[in-house]
């Protein structure tokens, strides 16, 4: 039988599942009990890059909406380093909003 963490890996490398909380989805629909370690930081790291590869893209992940300034991404998801941001925004972030 197919492991609990076998399986989500099959799931990401599938391209069936667009996020980690899809895949936990999958996995308690398919009767598998989610063990406290599969979604650990590593492994989530791993679950993300294959979904994305999966998709034929770099796998990115966005800021939440609650992240504090400093976040900003470009257009394409890529964070934008607070030196290369112009100095309005830089001190919006620097003030917090």
């Amino acid at each position: 039988m197919t492991t609990a963490i076998e399986r989500a890996y099959a799931l990401a490398a599938s391209g069936r599942v667009k996020t980690v909380k899809d895949i936990r989805h999958v996995l308690k629909a398919e009767g598998y009990v989610e063990e406290g370690q599969l979604f650990g930081g590593d492994i989530r790291r791993q679950l993300v890059k294959l979904i994305g590869e999966a998709a034929g893209k770099k796998a990115k992940m966005a800021p939440q909406p609650s992240a504090p300034p400093g976040l900003e991404q470009d257009s394409q998801g890529n964070a934008i380093p607070f030196e290369k941001r112009t100095a309005e925004d830089q001190e919006l972030a620097r003030r917090g909003k």
